[in-house]
């Protein structure tokens, strides 16, 4: 199952945009939220949508005012060397390694 998720990092109005559920509530306009996470001791927060549209949706916006807060939205990215991209370039090392 892919998901489609959107990086949130607080521009200004305190660390209440954290808050998962705030983050469902207000994100869950674009689309059916399936995950919504901070992680401990860092200012920056996931939302994964269970499609496309609801993820183009939310970044199609990118500056955006909840729980009085203003955040930045975009497209997460996978970090180098995660799992994803590892098997993305597995697959491909693979398909140049196909006989002509």
């Amino acid at each position: 199952k892919r998901e489609f998720r959107v990086f949130v990092t607080g521009k200004l109005g305190g660390e209440g945009w954290r808050d998962p559920i705030a983050l469902r509530n207000h994100f869950s306009k674009f689309g059916t939220v399936v995950d919504a996470y901070s992680p401990r001791n860092q200012s920056i927060s996931f939302v994964c949508f269970s499609n496309r549209d609801a993820h183009q949706a939310a970044v199609r916006t990118p500056t955006q005012t909840y729980s009085g807060c203003t955040v930045h939205v975009e497209v997460a990215k996978p970090k180098p060397g995660h799992l994803e991209q590892s098997s993305n370039n597995n697959n491909n090392n693979n398909s140049n390694t196909s006989p002509l």
